[in-house]
């Protein structure tokens, strides 16, 4: 929060629009290489390239999903900005919007790359991060510059704006100390997520007969308690094509489904 206030604050404070352009850019860059570096991870556990191409694939994806906060710091820097060195709130609401529409762009531009939205910073904050339920996931990453907007206001002593954001936030962050989700019906229909909980490093593409059976035995078994058997099994879908190459194997994964009082969606469903 503090890293994107300071950005707003040196998108503002920038002297001409291509340096405003270029601070956006440059905060793009960095936000989305350390956020993006978990699927490097995920080069260390094959065999066909080399794990360090990792680190180059999520710089370089960066590189280009920067172009995104840059045109919303130039369209705040142009539509919001005056001709002052002191903060307004038109130039943060007009900012969260630009984040909003650039962000819900980044999701359906060359088939969207959606992941690392801003909003998802409020997940600690459960009561906040529960708006996105009536608002929409962009519109709380709009939020987000707002909260940011706001802070950066009160250090400039600017407490106009913040007297409205900060009371309606703690308000929301507190309110997940006094509610829940509602109680499931008692008939509605119940989905069992199974997932072998065979960590990737323990686990390789000849130990199908391994996940089968760690799936067959979280998956329930026939006249068991319905809470533990009733209902559709979900298997993830990439366990599922590692799992069961072969036909054989298949047939028994279906068998392990038909088990179940409502069938399986293995082995294509994916969670």
């Amino acid at each position: 929060m503090v890293a994107v206030a300071a950005w707003l604050a040196l998108v503002h404070d920038a002297p001409t629009f291509r340096q405003a352009l270029w601070r956006g850019w440059l905060f793009g860059l960095g936000h989305f290489t350390v956020n993006n570096n978990w699927f490097q991870h995920a080069f260390d556990f094959q065999d066909a390239m080399p794990p360090v191409l990792g680190y180059f694939a999520a710089v370089g994806l960066a590189l280009y999903l920067a172009i995104f906060p840059m045109v919303a710091a130039g369209l705040a820097w142009r539509l919001g900005r005056r001709a002052t060195a002191t903060p307004d709130p038109a130039f943060i609401l007009v900012f969260a919007a630009a984040w909003i529409a650039t962000e819900w762009l980044r999701s359906v531009l060359f088939t969207g790359y959606a992941w690392d939205p801003l909003g998802v910073m409020w997940l600690p904050a459960i009561g906040i991060a529960r708006l996105s339920a009536w608002i929409g996931t962009y519109a709380l990453s709009g939020v987000t510059i707002v909260a940011a907007g706001s802070l950066w206001m009160l250090a400039r002593r600017r407490v106009a704006m913040p007297a409205i954001v900060v009371p309606l936030l703690a308000f929301a962050a507190l309110s997940a100390l006094w509610t829940d989700a509602p109680a499931a019906p008692a008939n509605a229909p119940r989905v069992r997520v199974v997932q072998p909980d065979i960590g990737q490093e323990d686990r390789s593409e000849s130990d199908g007969e391994r996940v089968l059976s760690a799936l067959e035995k979280l998956s329930g078994t026939p006249g068991a308690t319905p809470a533990s058997s009733s209902g559709r099994r979900a298997w993830c879908a990439t366990i599922s094509r590692m799992a069961i190459p072969s036909t054989p194997m298949t047939g028994r994964a279906r068998s392990i489904c038909a088990a179940g009082s409502r069938g399986c969606s293995a082995p294509t469903t994916s969670c």
